[in-house]
C-alpha cells in the first residue's frame, strides 16, 4: 500500500474526543510507516439537516486539526442506500450535501470552511 486511504466516520453515538484520538492513532501509524494518508470517505449521515451539518463540521474540523486531506462521501442524492431520505430501511443515514434541485442542503455550507 502506497497511501493509507481512510473511512474514519464519526458516529454520533461515540464521544467526539474518541474520534479525534482514534484518528490521531491511525495517522501516527501511517507516519511511522512512512506513508501519506487521506480520508477518502467521511461525514456520517443524519435525517435532519441540522444534525448532519453538525456532524460534518465535527469530522472536518478533526481532519483539519490533524492535517489530513479528505474527500466527502455523497455529494448528490440518488437511489443508492444512504443517498436518499429515510425510507424505513436506513433511517438516520441521509448523506448528500446537495438537494435534488442542486442547492446546498441546509447547514451544509460548513463544508466550505474546510
Amino acid at each position: 500500500m502506497d497511501v493509507f486511504t481512510l473511512h474514519p466516520y464519526f458516529v454520533s453515538m461515540a464521544p467526539a474526543e474518541e474520534h479525534a484520538e482514534w484518528l490521531g492513532r491511525i495517522l501516527e501509524t501511517a507516519e511511522a510507516l512512512g506513508k501519506p494518508a487521506i480520508v477518502t470517505e467521511c461525514c456520517w449521515g443524519a435525517d435532519t439537516d441540522e444534525e448532519r451539518g453538525a456532524l460534518v463540521d465535527l469530522e472536518l474540523r478533526h481532519y483539519a486539526e490533524q492535517g489530513v486531506g479528505f474527500l466527502a462521501h455523497a455529494l448528490y442524492p440518488s437511489p443508492v442506500a444512504d443517498l436518499h431520505p429515510a425510507d424505513g430501511v436506513n433511517p438516520g443515514m441521509y448523506m448528500p450535501f446537495l438537494l435534488k434541485d442542486g442547492s446546498i442542503r441546509p447547514y451544509h455550507e460548513v463544508f466550505n470552511r474546510y
